[in-house]
């Protein structure tokens, strides 16, 4: 899975220690990482080489509006969106969304959770597709 190809969760905005950030990275959906309260909430993944993307595949729940942004330096610094906040329709239980992106050699994927349907949010999986 992806954590096995060197991406990390380097950053994320609310660290439960059950539900980690690097859950979305193991490959199973049975883990995840959840939300605090508030939003926005932001996780940041990096790979372990620069690559092209051109889907982003997200299995969650309570997801309402999101963005995703890239970068490309070696180090998370300024971030081009590529995907402007998309509202994304109510879903009972899990949530699978692929979002079709244009990333050229990036090095680190940033999505912006702005709203839920709840006041939690979880995210199982997280692909970053070729």
């Amino acid at each position: 899975e992806m954590a096995d190809r060197g991406a990390t969760a380097s950053i994320a905005t609310s660290w439960d220690g059950s539900h980690p950030p690097e859950n979305v990275l193991d490959g199973s959906e049975s883990t995840f990482w959840v939300t605090t309260g508030m939003f926005p909430q932001e996780l940041v993944i990096t790979l372990g080489a620069n690559a092209d993307v051109s889907r982003v595949a997200i299995n969650g729940a309570g997801l309402r509006r999101i963005s995703i942004a890239s970068c490309t330096s070696e180090q998370p610094g300024a971030y081009d969106t590529v995907l402007h906040e998309t509202d994304l329709e109510r879903v009972d239980g899990r949530q699978s969304e692929v979002f079709k992106v244009k990333m050229s050699s990036v090095r680190h994927v940033k999505l912006t959770i702005h709203a839920g349907w709840e006041h939690f949010v979880s995210i199982s999986s997280v692909r970053l597709e070729p």
